[in-house]
């Protein structure tokens, strides 16, 4: 065996001394004799004698860091222990010289060349090594606030690479027998196994410096104190706080050595390393990276309490929880059953914590690897440890178990490919880069055994305990790093340390415990699933169940076409409909009036054999008609598709006969836009909605009503009948029916909890009424006896807009997110006049609301969520001061809370409640749901799914949403868990324009992405042709209507189709 060794070492001599170009025909032919790199031995680089050494790959990265942010204090290592009893403070001073002449790593600055290489080299040794302050003089809460200052400055303090030192340490006398020793050091020249060695030999030195071997020194034998030492002179308050001189002692001055020689220097490995990867095991092990890593390399996005800030150097907190002693001897059993390490189970449960918190699939976590698998550089100080990232593929249906035996393997193959820098690999792989992540990984692990620990050393019997350190003063690597320590006796200590300004201490406390649920559900018998494991403390499963619900209604829900009657009946002569006539002028209908209306048509309905169950279709413009319309079809007991015939024929005739529409009511003017009805099928009847002339309802010119009769409504019209059939965006190309019902409706608008409606409303109707903002302004107003002021068809600009909100006295309107805000920018005096405004379709802009409030201090401002599959509204926040301050911190408003007999579910891939702070997809519940996708069981069957919280047949719609509660039990919105975007309120399937875009003339492929620009979000579709030649490409950028639909188009030349989305 020793012949062997020998041998490899002589051939690794010889390896080192060959000229590059050779060692690449020398390490294959190795390698083709089944010889690898952890067969050989670190060997002393070939000239030593030279000034200056190539830095490390690990080290040009801390470079790299550092010249990116000198200030960063990420890579601070540090310890702090205390000392009690009488020690020597120059002997301390002596010993560490001694340290820096054994360890050139400590002594060593850094430097690059105009070719960018960087290169280290020894520096100056200080005069003074050791900084030394006394605060004993000083007052006992004084003394220690002091001593935290001069820790916190000691660790704080940024390093310089170029001019070093790279080495601090301080001793702080608190008393004549205690004193506090902290070291500091970058991680450029050092890791957490170097400081380890550094303690230990430093005990041994400073047993040296009296001459003494360490071995043979008797118990309390310590050569002299500090209690006259003038080294500590000048640091009482009777003469000031200035830093000594110096200790008099030069770096020859110390005691022979204690240690045995050192074989390597660390400049040695760097050398070697270099020479071997270079000579092609880099790309032997790249190999094994890329197949494990895949070619995408994702981001983990931890749900964060406050928003993230671009280039912002975030202070590191730390919260601990050592696990009790009954769960720690269940992790033990667990490694022996298993034939698994400690190390690989914490890890393991930490892959299933960041599933369960952010839903990703797809877990990478970096785990620093110490690097010291060869006995040559155990005990030398340097930056050896190499970061790996391990990569695990969770579902829920996973069990714990191979979940486990998953990271044991990825471990175990790690450690056989543990030489290829993490630099390499960043290089190789080339992710997406976003300047606030630390590319392959966002998460740390780092696991550390019972022999680490920084108070590895003697000093006689001085007792030697470490000391807490002061919170926050360091920067955080990472956003979240977990360290699970190993303890003598078994035990361990988890702690988490985290970016102070994105997460609360409670939410950390959350995870904490969460991980230690975790822990012990990995050591349970039999077969646990990954998405079985409840997560939810009992006070926090409390909450949330209070959280998901709202109050049932106080009434019971109606149709709402009666509800609209019951307001006829009772104030007949109140106006129910404006419109504007001209400049200032508007033109009245009055509830009885639009009843009596209503009804004639409803009769001429049911006399074509209309009736409860059928889909009528309806095309008229914003006016009395529409509404007379909608309220005739529903009282023949049919549900009303509205149609809007500006869009494209194909889409419209899609509508029309996946409705089954055989009678649609259209008003005469747009009867010759409705496209050709293809000759292959039974056209529908066009029957024309036609209204008596009237006059304003303050004359006695109104129309004639008086033989219609009172009411047509059938019995048979309950309220969970069909009220509407609207359609909305489909991944297949075309637009999907949503059967919405009346209960739905009267949820929304009767006595809601989110906003007053009542007689004094005056509500702006704007929406499309193919859009379903529109059932709002409709029945909100009508079945509340208010009065519904009906905007203009067709092209209004902000200013025209501003003007009609103040000649018809409109008091509330909903606007689209964006539209609110260009109003807020543009023409804020258009939101003087209301007292209710209510937003929605996109994220409201905490700005904009501050703005819109600080003009308007009495408005109500309603930021209000919901898809067209739960009627309009699910959930709305009261948007006032106390929550812009909470928007202030978190950079976002909140859906709020669900509105009456509305139910909000936060739940993961399993249909588990995540905890709050976590990360899951909205399902929605309650009175609001509609019934079913027209025509689609099975897509009605895949969104909308039995609820696992309700009684039998109780159902749940997925809304796609990725959302949050915050701690005040309020939902947040954070993206879409599918390709479907929201553009000025209306939720776009990015599949539906790209099916469009690929039935064009000469496109073969098509894809559309949602981007983010200076006018909001726009679509953008990229083609590409069957030949150079045949592909055209469009520009849309145009004007907008009311409702911020795109008009004009025009050619680019350019293979790119973008909609903008501005709003007017």
């Amino acid at each position: 065996m020793a012949d062997t060794d020998d041998r490899l070492k002589a051939l690794a001599i010889q390896f080192s001394r060959l000229a590059p170009e050779a060692q690449r025909a020398v390490y294959q032919r190795m390698t083709s004799q089944g010889l690898r790199i952890g067969q050989f031995p670190v060997v002393a680089r070939p000239h030593p004698e030279e000034a200056r050494t190539r830095a490390s790959y690990a080290q040009e990265r801390q470079w790299f860091l550092w010249k990116l942010d000198p200030a960063a204090r990420a890579y601070h290592i540090s310890t702090v222990q205390r000392l009690s009893g009488r020690l020597d403070a120059d002997t301390i001073e002596a010993a560490f010289r001694l340290l820096i002449q054994r360890h050139s790593q400590l002594g060593v600055v850094f430097e690059a060349d105009e070719a960018g290489t960087v290169w280290q080299r020894r520096g100056d040794v200080p005069d003074q090594v050791v900084h030394r302050q006394d605060f004993s003089g000083f007052a006992e809460t004084d003394r220690h606030a002091r001593l935290q200052q001069a820790v916190s400055v000691l660790q704080g303090t940024p390093f310089d690479l170029e001019a070093g030192p790279l080495l601090r340490v301080g001793l702080f006398r608190l008393a004549a027998d205690e004193h506090v020793l902290v070291v500091v050091m970058h991680h450029i020249i050092c890791d957490e196994r170097s400081l380890a060695v550094l303690m230990a030999e430093f005990g041994m030195a400073h047993a040296a410096v009296h001459d003494t071997p360490a071995g043979d020194l008797p118990v309390g034998s310590v050569t002299g104190d500090d209690s006259a030492d003038p080294a500590f002179a000048g640091n009482n308050p009777s003469s000031g706080e200035g830093l000594p001189a110096g200790s008099g002692l030069r770096a020859s001055d110390g005691p022979a050595t204690p240690f045995g020689p050192l074989p390597l220097q660390y400049e040695d490995y760097a050398v070697w390393q270099r020479q071997w990867l270079e000579a092609g095991e880099a790309e032997h092990q790249l190999e094994y990276w890329k197949t494990r890593m895949g070619e995408v390399q994702p981001v983990l996005q931890l749900p964060t309490d406050f928003p993230r800030e671009a280039g912002v150097r975030y202070r590191a907190a730390r919260q601990h929880v050592v696990l009790p002693a009954e769960l720690a001897a269940d992790i033990r059993a667990l490694c022996r059953r298993e034939g698994v390490t400690a190390f690989m189970v914490l890890l393991a449960a930490l892959n299933v914590l960041l599933y369960r918190l952010t839903g990703e699939q797809d877990i990478r976590i970096g785990v620093p690897n110490a690097n010291r698998n060869r006995v040559e550089t155990e005990n030398i100080v340097g930056f050896f440890v190499n970061t790996q990232v391990i990569r695990c593929v969770l579902d829920g249906g996973r069990s714990l178990r191979d979940v486990l035996q998953q990271v044991c393997e990825a471990a175990l193959g790690a450690q056989s490919h543990q030489d290829l820098p993490f630099e390499q690999l960043v290089s190789a792989l080339n992710p997406e880069r976003v300047s606030a992540d630390n590319p392959l990984f966002q998460v740390m692990y780092n696991h550390a055994s019972e022999e680490g620990g920084g108070a590895g050393f003697r000093l006689g019997e001085v007792v030697i305990d470490d000391y807490p350190l002061p919170g926050g003063e360091l920067d955080a690597q990472f956003e979240l790093t977990v360290t699970g320590q190993e303890l003598p006796g078994g035990g361990f200590d988890v702690s988490f340390t985290y970016a102070q300004a994105l997460f609360r201490a409670e939410t950390v406390k959350r995870l904490l415990d969460q991980y230690v649920l975790l822990l012990a559900a990995f050591c349970r018998p039999g077969t646990v699933r990954t998405g079985d494991v409840g997560l939810l403390a009992d006070e926090d499963s409390e909450r949330v169940a209070a959280w998901e619900k709202s109050p049932s209604l106080p009434h019971a829900p109606v149709p709402i076409h009666v509800l609209f009657e019951r307001q006829a009946s009772a104030a007949p002569e109140r106006v129910a409909l404006q419109v504007q006539t001209g400049e200032g002028t508007f033109a009245s209908l009055r509830y009885g009036e639009l009843d009596r209306l209503a009804n004639g048509i409803a009769h001429a309905l049911c006399a074509e054999g209309v009736g409860p169950g059928m889909r009528i279709g309806l095309v008229a413009g914003r006016g009395f008609a529409q509404i007379a319309g909608i309220l005739a079809i529903l009282k023949a007991g049919a549900a009303y598709v509205p149609l809007d015939v500006n869009q494209p024929a194909e889409r419209l005739l899609f509508q029309i006969r996946d409705s089954g529409l055989s009678r649609i009511l259209v008003e005469p003017a747009l009867r010759a836009r409705m496209p050709a009805w293809p000759a292959d099928a039974p056209a529908p009847a066009l029957m024309p909605l036609v209204l008596p002339d009237h006059a304003d309802g303050d004359t006695d010119t109104g129309p004639d009503v008086s033989v219609r009769p009172a009411s047509v409504c059938p019995e048979t019209v309950h309220t969970d009948s069909v009220a509407y059939v609207m359609y909305t965006s489909g991944s297949t190309g075309m637009p999907k029916g949503v059967e919405v019902q009346h209960q739905g409706i009267s949820r929304l608008v009767q006595q809601p909890n989110y906003a007053q409606f009542g007689t004094a409303t005056r509500m702006l109707q704007f929406a499309p009424f193919t859009f379903d903002a529109s059932t709002l302004e409709i029945w909100g107003t009508l079945c509340n006896g208010g009065t519904l002021v009906q905007a203009p068809d067709g092209l209004l600009s902000l200013q025209a807009l501003a003007r009609f909100i103040a000649a018809g006295e409109i008091n509330t309107a909903w606007f689209t997110a964006a539209l609110f805000n260009r109003l807020v920018d543009e023409v804020p005096g258009a939101l003087s006049g209301l007292g209710l405004v209510l937003s929605g379709g996109e994220a409201m802009s905490p700005a904009h609301a501050r703005r819109a409030l600080s003009h308007n201090p009495q408005l109500v401002l309603v930021n209000g969520y919901g898809p067209t599959e739960c009627t309009t509204f699910a959930a709305c926040a009261r948007v006032d001061a106390a929550t812009l301050a909470t928007a202030a911190e978190t950079g976002t408003i909140p859906l709020g809370r669900p509105i009456d007999a509305t139910t909000c579910h936060v739940l993961d891939a399993d249909l588990m409640r995540v905890a709050p702070g976590a990360v899951g997809e909205l399902y929605l519940g309650g009175d609001g749901l509609a019934q079913a996708y027209l025509n689609q069981p099975a897509l009605t069957a895949k969104r909308f799914v039995a609820s696992p919280f309700g009684h039998a047949g109780e159902r749940l719609y997925r809304t796609g949403d990725l959302v949050r509660w915050n701690e005040q039990g309020q939902l947040e919105y954070l993206g879409r868990v599918d390709a479907q975007v929201k553009v000025r309120g209306f939720r776009i399937e990015l599949g539906e324009v790209e099916a469009q875009l690929q039935k064009l003339p000469g496109v073969r492929e098509a894809v559309v992405v949602a981007r983010e620009t200076a006018q909001g979000t726009q679509l953008a579709g990229y083609v590409s042709g069957y030949s150079a030649a045949g592909t055209g490409a469009t520009d849309a950028t145009g004007a907008t209507d009311a409702t911020g639909t795109t008009g004009t188009t025009g050619a680019t030349g350019a293979t790119t189709a973008t909609a903008s989305t501005a709003a007017a």
